[in-house]
This record gives C-alpha cells, structure tokens and sequence, in this order.
C-alpha cells in the first residue's frame, strides 16, 4: 500500500501529465507561448518528482523544447532536447 506521501507524489505527478497535454495542444494549434508555461512547470515538477530518465520527465522536456523551438529560441530548445536525451521531429525553426 503507498504512503501518504507516495500518493501526493503520484497525484502531482498526473497533474504535471496534464500540464505536459496541454501544452502538447497548444504547440499544435500555433500558441507557444502558453504551451511554454505549461511545459516548464511540468517540466520542473517531473524532473523533481520522478528524475530526469523517465518518461514523463523527457515528454515534458520535448514539449517545453519544441515550444522555445516555435518562439525562436532554438538554442535553448536544443539545449532542452540534449540534455534529457530526446530529439525534435523536426529540424529547428529558426536559423
């Protein structure tokens, strides 16, 4: 049985993945800028919670990297995508 604490942890954690969906949308349909936000705090909160190998953690940091991609922060972004080990679909959007 998980302990209390275990459980804030997890529910947190959902939430995050919540956060990381949304900015998922928000990337697709053109606003980055919200998607941002959204993908540095889950970004921040998974890192935290559940370490930078795991699977949320790099589906938050790909989402925040393609989000400073489409602002035209792609130095960033890249930064972003290397160091959690995860790679953009596509090739950079700003030269």
């Amino acid at each position: 049985m998980a302990t209390a604490s275990e459980e804030r942890v997890a529910e947190r954690a959902d939430t995050n993945r919540a956060r990381w969906g949304l900015s998922c949308l928000f990337v697709l349909s053109g606003a980055p800028t919200e998607a941002l936000a959204l993908g540095q705090t889950a970004l921040a909160a998974h890192d935290k919670a559940l370490g930078p190998t795991h699977p949320w953690t790099k589906d938050s940091s790909h989402v925040t990297a393609d989000a400073l991609d489409a602002l035209g922060r792609t130095e960033e972004a890249t930064t972003l995508w290397e160091r959690h080990g995860v790679m953009s679909s596509d090739d950079p959007k700003s030269s």
